[in-house]
């Protein structure tokens, strides 16, 4: 057996397992598989030797005699025969013979281990578990027809292959950490498990690499642990998980911490402007303890009762979990129900919302999607730490979703923080790494680039698209908005400044404003250091002067260093200089009507002052430099400016919503070991 391991443990783990200083992202150990079985569902799409996936622009042929395995190349066809050459024949007779998976894995193990001499191991904690040797009898039908009972070994031989693999298999991922399958590997095995874990296991093709998530000064193999469960779940869970598949109790760092257990099964304090969390027993009977935070201890009477009801649904629900096509409505409801209860770090609540995110994201729900992830952020980063590769997948995932809403700047700025996580876990080397997560890095600093140059033509305080959805979910925005009811004649100073006429007056017909005016009827108006004048005023206004005229059916208007004249919809507006002719929206015109047939069906109100609640965004004037562009640019705007841009970033973004269909989810596979 020790043979067989240094066959199987590279180069480079055998220099590192000497006294040397191991950086985090250093490679600890690979290893290729001793033996391997594609799941019975993911035949056709994968290579069964190297486990290349179809979609990397190799075409997939199937053995020709029994059909049933596929291959990428001659050569992973030889090289796979040792694995298939016996099944095959069983194939060939009978073609809709279909094994159990399980039953397919202990027959190839049983052929590549045929040797006069079995190995020796302990298997009675095997033989006293009743569920695991009823699960080993409805396999022999199967091993009967797939080994023969010629070559069929004895019962304790049986028994002590059947315990390596269900201690020491690994669930095999592809390149989008997708489990595709089983595996065992020999050099692998030796590493024990820990909650807390300083290494990490990922995949390239069919070879298993370890990577280390923590600096050593010299490393020792005894104190190098990976995890075989997902850590995000109570320690009763995880010790139990482990009694039932591995047949011992962890005793890490994790779980001797009483608080963070505690921490898992948490209520939200009632107190309005508290919101600590609340430790409450299940099993337990009784009123509920005070918060330690504040005090607060009048909570209502059923809270244990209810909380009882949401912790039971929540985990039959779990148990029923598809990971990869969540049911949208059961888990909205069921986060709706926990809302007033559980608290954000409650570990049934971070994984309920998980789920839904995951069912919003497959509906191609953007927006509500990045409103899950921002409230799931906190718990994702706490339980799994800032360093660990599954919050690395999960920045990796909401900087995708920023970026669907917009918000490139965001994006950017979890991406390469997902970028330096990842590097480590999985190394630059990986598809998911060098691929989906470079070309949305790519995507990102692409958008960022021409929001920066939208905010050198309109300032520095520019307002980016994603503001507006952030301000709708209560997230500070750099806008400052003045709502302010406007009557009679009014006058409103950019820079926070109100100065308000309680009188009305009037103006006749035939105004002249010579001076750098501009004349509006908007109800909108974006202003840059700049004095609107509201004044009543009926048709036919003169403006011969750098004007801008405005009729009502557009949004927003924007002026430099300029007074705005606002009157309620003159007609026949004049304008002696080149200008810009704009509508804006009025309460009473439909929403496509021409400002004509607006001026005629509402002539009756011309003459009464206007009320509207006016919006004035506060920006900075145009930096000098913006000017310099333009003026470059022969006074372009910006998307005539950035043309170039936006074509090569409206590339990228097809590309990237071409190849990066999903994200993964689950990072339970990624890091666990045992049948799939």
């Amino acid at each position: 057996m020790v043979t067989i391991m240094k066959d199987y443990v590279s180069w480079r783990a055998q220099a590192l397992i000497t006294k040397k200083p191991v950086k985090r992202g250093d490679v600890l150990l690979t290893s290729r598989p001793f033996c391997t079985l594609l799941d019975s569902n993911r035949v056709g799409s994968y290579c069964e030797h190297c486990l290349c996936s179809s979609r990397k622009d190799r075409v997939l042929t199937r053995c020709a005699d029994c059909g049933r395995a596929w291959y990428c190349s001659h050569r992973c066809q030889e090289l796979g025969q040792q694995l298939h050459r016996r099944e095959c024949i069983v194939f060939h007779k009978k073609p809709d013979y279909q094994p159990k998976d399980f039953a397919r894995f202990l027959a190839r193990l049983i052929w590549r281990l045929r040797s006069p001499s079995p190995p020796s191991a302990d298997t009675r904690e095997i033989r006293r578990d009743p569920e695991q040797m009823k699960y080993l009898d409805s396999l022999m039908p199967d091993l009967n027809v797939l080994v023969g009972s010629r070559y069929m070994p004895s019962r304790d031989f049986l028994l002590i292959i059947y315990g390596k693999v269900l201690v020491n298999s690994f669930c095999l991922l592809d390149d989008r950490l997708t489990p595709i399958g089983m595996s065992l590997y020999l050099a692998a095995s030796i590493i024990d498990h820990a909650c807390t874990a300083n290494a990490f296991v990922s995949f390239l093709g069919n070879k298993l690499v370890v990577r280390s998530l923590v600096n050593w000064p010299d490393l020792d193999w005894d104190r190098v642990h990976i995890s075989y469960l997902d850590v995000m779940n109570t320690r009763k869970e995880r010790q139990e998980f482990l009694r039932r598949h591995y047949y011992f109790t962890c005793d890490c760092r994790l779980c001797r911490d009483d608080e963070q257990d505690l921490l898992t099964s948490t209520i939200a304090c009632g107190f309005p402007t508290c919101g600590a969390p609340i430790y409450i027993d299940e099993t337990a009977d009784g009123g509920i303890d005070p918060c330690e935070a504040c005090g607060f201890k009048n909570h209502p009477d059923d809270l244990r009762q209810d909380y009882r009801y949401i912790a039971k649904l929540t985990k039959q629900k779990l148990a029923q979990l598809d990971e990869q096509d969540p049911d949208l409505e059961v888990w909205r409801d069921l986060v709706e129900a926990q809302e007033d209860i559980l608290h954000p770090l409650n570990v049934l609540k971070a994984k309920s919302l998980d789920a839904l995110m995951t069912a919003t994201l497959n509906m191609r729900g953007w927006h509500s999607a990045w409103g899950l992830a921002r409230r799931n952020h906190n718990a994702i980063r706490h339980y799994y730490g800032p360093k660990h590769p599954t919050y690395g997948l999960f920045l990796m995932k909401l900087g995708k979703i920023e970026l669907n809403n917009m918000a490139s700047s965001l994006a950017l700025e979890h991406l390469k923080e997902a970028e330096e996580i990842l590097e480590a876990g999985l190394g630059s080397n990986h598809p998911l790494v060098y691929l989906e997560l470079a070309w949305l890095m790519i995507q990102a600093s692409e958008e960022t680039k021409v929001e920066i140059q939208r905010s050198l033509i309109y300032g520095e305080r520019h307002t980016p698209p994603y503001i507006h959805a952030l301000s709708a979910t209560n997230t500070p925005s750099p806008i400052t908005n003045a709502h302010t009811h406007v009557s009679g004649a009014s006058v409103q100073v950019s820079n926070r400044t109100h100065v308000n006429a309680s009188t009305s007056t009037p103006a006749p017909a035939n105004i002249h404003t010579p001076d750098s005016t501009r004349t509006n009827a908007n109800t909108c108006t974006h202003t840059h250091n700049s004095t609107r004048i509201s004044i009543p005023a009926p048709d036919n206004t003169h403006t011969p002067d750098s004007t801008r005229t405005s009729t009502p059916t557009t949004a927003n208007t924007h002026a430099h260093n300029s007074i705005h004249t606002s009157t309620p919809s003159p007609a026949n507006t004049h304008t002696h200089h080149p200008t810009h002719t704009s509508t804006a929206a009025s309460t009473s015109s439909p929403a496509r009507s021409s400002p004509r047939s607006y001026v005629r069906s509402n002539a009756s109100a011309l003459t009464r002052p206007v009320h509207a609640h006016v919006h004035v965004y506060a920006h900075v004037p145009v930096p000098a430099r913006a000017h310099a562009v333009v003026q470059e640019q022969h006074h372009l705007h910006v998307p005539v400016l950035a043309q170039a841009n936006v074509r090569e970033h409206a590339r990228i973004r097809n590309h990237v919503q071409d190849s990066v269909r999903s994200l993964p989810h689950s990072p339970v596979h990624a890091i666990s070991r045992g049948r799939s």
